[in-house]
């Protein structure tokens, strides 16, 4: 009977210090440091190319006009659902919506320039924000 009252409380010990471990680990991976931005609010890097948005594709794509070509571009780090997929059309309402200005910053990544389907890959700017980030940031990717 001793043993396994000493089992028990053990064991209740064991969870109870898991307790304080992952409400530890909770509050330092969710707090931000004071003055911290959120990735949608990050400075736009220098550089980049304007494009003029033609029509919204999805959402985490679109064609744009770029120096007088139509070139299809794929937004760099997300993935939305497609259009046939359930949330694919609230997506690419989204995405809409935040093209507010049919103008855009498109800025590269040094490391990869296009995709298997000849898409060019892109961070897509709108005065400053990164509408990539923000689609993150509002759940749609």
């Amino acid at each position: 009977m001793r043993s396994r009252l000493a089992l028990v409380l053990v064991a209740a010990l064991a969870v109870s210090a898991c307790g304080d471990v992952l409400d530890e680990l909770t509050a330092t991976t969710t707090s931000q440091p004071a003055g911290a931005t959120t990735a949608a609010t990050l400075a736009q890097p220098a550089g980049g190319e304007t494009a003029t948005i033609v029509r919204v594709l999805d959402g985490d794509s679109l064609e744009a006009e770029v120096d007088g070509n139509d070139v299809e571009v794929r937004l760099l780090g997300i993935n939305t659902p497609e259009g046939w997929e359930c949330h694919g059309d609230a997506a690419k309402e989204a995405f809409v919506g935040l093209l507010a200005d049919t103008e855009v910053t498109l800025v590269a990544d040094p490391a990869v320039d296009q995709d298997q389907f000849d898409r060019l890959l892109r961070y897509v700017y709108l005065d400053g924000t990164n509408l990539n980030a923000e689609m993150v940031r509002r759940g749609h990717a």
